[in-house]
């Protein structure tokens, strides 16, 4: 029995160098004797206790705005290097990508896999250190031997081109083995300007995936698990308070339920509505009036807001149309009766149609999550 690394090692080596093995045991030997690879679990390049025990697929709060993302790591975690390699997700910060990626080490790990996380800055620190003590060699042993390698924030590699270059060699080999490889960043490749073209080119083949701002109902689950993790009994007015107030940013909304705490158990007021409001700063801001909605979209598609409110039905016009239907769900919370009557739309299929067509795009389409961010952005002004 001949202990290996991974189930990646084990399968590599019987299906290339199974008869050679047996063949040199026969020399050193002088007899027959049948070879079994086996996966040493103990050789796991990095400790379960590496992983935050809070970030796992379990505890991971699934909505619109993160469901693609969501998947592909779990997929990834499941069968690394099967259907798309690299993973490069995507977004702002607070968003869930680095419990994404301790997610896919917990699991995969307990599939039997030898997971390796690093940030950026570790992988820097440790590239630099390996040239200084003259053991480079270890260190790309170590990157190497991973059967999944998870990289996360590579905007720290800014500058940074002989670790670009260490990487960009760590990508090619894994790759040729078949081993997964995850990355996070703040922006999609092609926006991060100081990485290596040819670094980036390889970014670039893989599944990028973005992750958005949670939207009000992914917010609303995000604080009733959080405040049931925290012990806060929350009546249902004051949940909804929480998540009522805009955010992009889901830590920060972990943030608030803490302040709510303490301002409760500070002042010895229970947790109503007028507490909540006191604890967040202000009363939740008005919500942006429609025509807002309508003016941010026909500026963003180069057409007027009396092109949306028309009965014209060109490509364009139909996609702007159906983004302000899915943006005065989404931000101003208003009934699809209401919706309609803003857009002179009086069939409901019509507009559950538009804010679906939307929903769908949004899950498949960075480039579309992009463009419906900044008109969010512009709407909030």
């Amino acid at each position: 029995m001949v202990g290996v690394p991974g189930p990646f090692a084990r399968e590599w080596l019987e299906r290339s160098l199974y008869s050679l093995i047996r063949r040199s045991l026969l020399g050193i030997l002088g007899q027959e004797v049948e070879v079994e690879f086996q996966v040493a679990q103990a050789s796991s390049p990095i400790r379960s206790a590496s992983f935050n025990p809070r970030y796992t697929f379990d505890n991971f709060m699934v909505g619109q705005c993160n469901r693609l993302a969501h998947a592909a790591c779990l997929q990834a975690a499941e069968r690394p290097g099967a259907s798309f390699n690299p993973l490069f997700l995507y977004g702002p910060p607070g968003l869930g990508k680095t419990h994404l990626l301790h997610a896919t080490g917990h699991f995969s790990q307990a599939k039997g896999y030898g997971p390796l996380l690093l940030t950026a800055e570790e992988y820097t620190n440790e590239f630099v250190l390996s040239i200084q003590q003259k053991k480079a060699s270890a260190f790309r042993q170590k990157c190497v031997s991973a059967d999944i390698l998870l990289l996360d924030d590579l905007s720290f590699l800014a500058n940074k081109q002989q670790t670009q270059e260490s990487l960009l060699h760590t990508i090619d080999y894994l790759s040729a083995l078949g081993r997964q490889i995850v990355f996070t960043a703040d922006g999609p490749p092609q926006g991060l300007s100081f990485l290596d073209v040819r670094l980036r080119s390889r970014l670039e083949g893989g599944l990028l995936v973005g992750l958005q701002a949670p939207d009000l109902l992914t917010r609303l689950l995000i604080v009733k698990t959080k405040a049931t993790e925290l012990g806060l009994a929350l009546p249902p007015p004051v949940l909804e308070l929480v998540a009522e107030k805009g955010t992009d940013n889901v830590r920060e909304l972990e943030g608030r339920l803490h302040r709510l705490s303490a301002y409760s158990r500070l002042t010895g007021l229970p947790l109503s509505t007028d507490l909540a409001s006191q604890a967040l700063g202000s009363q939740p801001e008005a919500p942006p009036p429609p025509t807002r909605v309508v003016e941010a979209v026909a500026h963003a598609f180069q057409l007027t807001p009396q092109d949306l409110l028309s009965r014209k039905r060109s490509p364009r016009i139909s996609l702007a149309r159906h983004i302000v239907i899915y943006l005065l769900r989404e931000e101003l919370r208003l009934p699809i009766s209401e919706i309609g009557a803003a857009l002179r739309e009086t069939a409901k299929a019509s507009v559950r149609y538009g804010y679906e067509r939307v929903a769908r795009q949004l899950e498949r389409d960075p480039s579309f999550q992009a463009k419906l961010q900044e008109i969010r952005q512009k709407i909030r002004i």
